[in-house]
């Protein structure tokens, strides 16, 4: 974290959103200064911690925020560790997802900026966590599901991205055994309870006199269309969000269809399918690699089925994507040094292809 922090210190002058985040802290606590840019004020709840740290102990605004990304690192940590855990029953596999997802250049770059988009990051994660504990609890569906919208309602007012986690919940009941009647029941109850976070969201945004984000996004849209959203140019933002890791993600999305897609197999590729398709109407204006960044815990999935069985080589294998992935991200942002993506992409399809070969029966 601290690594992070100081690896891409020199960013910070150029992240033209910190400054909105600011100005919305301020609106809200009515301080000098405030005012509602990029519909800060319609997602309130990732601006009262950094506020009320500035007005309590005198701290300031962007410091608040990084201590609230500090924290929300930390609750990722666990999160991501432990759903994985619960996902594959295997300590190794858990390390596995630990260590790609803190080495993926979103991570790297943006977690300790001033900006939220780590705490949506989380809200992404608390569903697919509650869920898969859920298997092991004796909650009722119905109590489930409402407690399920609750969270990702509550995360909707830190983050638009938490949405992502309700898109899981939904294919996750759509692909579930239950009958038609009651699949629909099931997704009725959650939606319902979300649907009320967005309608206090909503409110609240308007007793302040401040833009919507629906209000934003739509005019967005009107404006752009989907001609910046499907830009070819976005690929390579695509491409960032995994970088080296796309390679085994690959191998593991192609290993999945070999042996027939299972239920959780169904649930992570359509979710992160559905989420792609529907991200340029929502944001129209540009695709950036941190709001793809929302994907990512359900592409790491198939990610982490994409290794060899020796522990060795694979421990080899993300510890040399994991230093090409940050020391490239340094690079193009330091020195714009784009090619280096294909140079970094060159080295590990090489590795790959050599462990392939001469170690054949390690492939899993």
């Amino acid at each position: 974290m601290s690594t992070y922090y100081c690896l891409f210190y020199f960013l910070r002058d150029q992240q033209f959103d910190s400054n909105s985040y600011v100005s919305g802290v301020k609106l809200l606590f009515n301080l000098d200064g405030g005012e509602d840019i990029q519909s800060r004020v319609s997602k309130p709840l990732s601006l009262i911690l950094p506020g009320a740290l500035h007005l309590f102990f005198g701290l300031k605004i962007a410091t608040g925020f990084l201590i609230q990304n500090a924290l929300c690192f930390c609750a990722l940590m666990f999160l991501i560790y432990n759903t994985f855990l619960l996902l594959f029953n295997d300590e190794v596999k858990a390390n596995y997802a630990l260590w790609i997802y803190f080495t993926l250049p979103p991570i790297a770059i943006f977690s300790m900026f001033v900006l939220t988009d780590i705490t949506g990051w989380v809200f992404i994660l608390i569903p697919f966590y509650i869920l898969l504990r859920s298997r092991n609890q004796k909650w009722s569906p119905f109590t489930l599901y409402v407690f399920l919208g609750f969270i990702v309602g509550l995360g909707g007012l830190f983050k638009e991205s938490s949405f992502a986690g309700g898109i899981l919940v939904f294919f996750y009941i759509l692909f579930s055994e239950e009958t038609r009647k009651v699949r629909v029941w099931y997704i009725l109850i959650f939606a319902s309870t979300t649907f009320i976070f967005l309608l206090i969201g909503m409110l609240f945004t308007k007793s302040y006199d401040a833009q919507s984000l629906l209000s934003r996004q739509s005019s967005l849209f009107s404006k752009h269309g989907l001609s910046m959203a499907y830009s070819l140019e976005n690929i390579s933002q695509i491409y960032r969000v995994f970088d080296l890791f796309w390679i085994p993600l690959v191998i593991g999305v192609i290993r999945a269809f070999k042996k027939g897609f299972k239920k959780w197999d169904r649930i992570m590729l359509f979710s992160s399918f559905s989420i792609l398709l529907i991200l340029p109407f929502v944001h129209a204006n540009a695709v950036h690699d941190r709001i793809l960044m929302m994907v990512a815990p359900f592409l790491l999935y198939f990610c982490i089925q994409g290794f060899f069985t020796d522990k060795r080589i694979n421990t080899v294998i993300i510890c040399l994507f994991a230093l090409l992935n940050i020391s490239g991200a340094f690079m193009i942002y330091r020195f714009d040094a784009q090619n280096i993506l294909i140079g970094n992409l060159t080295i590990g399809i090489g590795v790959y292809v050599f462990f392939s070969l001469f170690k054949p029966n390690q492939i899993s």
